[in-house]
């Protein structure tokens, strides 16, 4: 089985590093390429890892230097594209910010997939235990599709909804995944990390990526649906996450426009998940 690792930096190296120690470490026999993506850090930061991926003297982990932030999934798509996608099985790719279990890669080469399955959402864990997936199981109700469009419609309404939401949130729901521990088909999975298989490249050459920052997870979703493909949640493929090491560097404010301008794209856009 040959995979591909595929993750982003953006000032903060040092966490990137830990990301490509682990893989390493999990490899064991495997064929394993690491690319890592740095989305125009900053001098210091950029160099230090350079430094620290030629110390390595290893040809299967490669640093691709972006000339300006491309944002999460055209980064992604910088370094999927670099290779020659036809020759692997599997592309992981996500944050830098994850560290896979031992077993991550023994539990995905025993994987009987099917073609339909375009791809693999992990279980992503916190590092305060809380399982980030299955993300969204099924469509958005009537409800959910109405607080959404009252919390993009302002920042300022959006501050206030999300401070009542809070407070009533324990008792609406769990902040801990439903199911987490069972095989099952979802709408969406977590945008931390992802594994995309050969079906995927069957029919797509790259992630859509029409938005910055944030949604991303709904643009992949509704991008698998359009090619009659399905992903698949698989609890054990766990991944641990160190959660926003890169977004919380972004100031809230700017967030929020982000995450507008990318709900502004799924009413619009984004016709198979609605």
């Amino acid at each position: 089985m040959k995979t591909a690792f595929v993750c982003v930096n953006y000032n903060n190296s040092k966490i990137t590093q830990d990301y490509i120690v682990n893989v390493l470490d999990i490899k064991k026999n495997y064929d394993v390429k690491i690319i890592v993506v740095d989305n125009a850090s900053e001098e210091n930061d950029v160099n230090g890892l350079s430094v620290y991926i030629n110390c390595l003297k290893n040809d299967n982990v490669i640093l691709l230097k972006s000339n300006s932030n491309l944002g999460y999934f055209k980064g992604l798509n910088l370094g999927m594209n670099y290779l020659e996608k036809s020759e692997f099985d599997y592309f992981v790719i996500g944050n830098n910010d994850l560290i896979f279990d031992e077993n991550f890669i023994n539990n995905l080469k025993s994987k009987k997939i099917k073609n339909e399955v375009f791809v693999i959402a992990p279980n992503i864990i916190r590092l305060d235990g809380v399982h980030q997936n299955p993300h969204i199981v099924t469509k958005f109700s009537p409800i959910q599709n109405l607080y959404r469009k009252i919390f993009f419609s302002n920042y300022y309404i959006g501050i206030f909804v999300q401070f009542v939401y809070n407070k009533l949130r324990t008792k609406l729901v769990k902040e801990d995944r439903v199911n987490n521990d069972k095989e099952q088909e979802i709408l969406m999975g977590y945008g931390a990390c992802y594994i995309l298989t050969k079906s995927f490249f069957n029919i797509f050459n790259e992630l859509d990526a029409p938005v910055f920052l944030m949604g991303e997870e709904g643009i992949l979703a509704n991008q698998v649906l359009s090619g009659n493909g399905v992903t698949l949640y698989c609890p054990d493929l766990i991944v641990n996450h160190h959660d926003h090491s890169s977004i919380g560097k972004v100031p809230s404010k700017t967030l929020y426009k982000f995450s507008q301008d990318s709900f502004k794209y799924y009413l619009k856009n984004l016709k198979h998940i609605q």
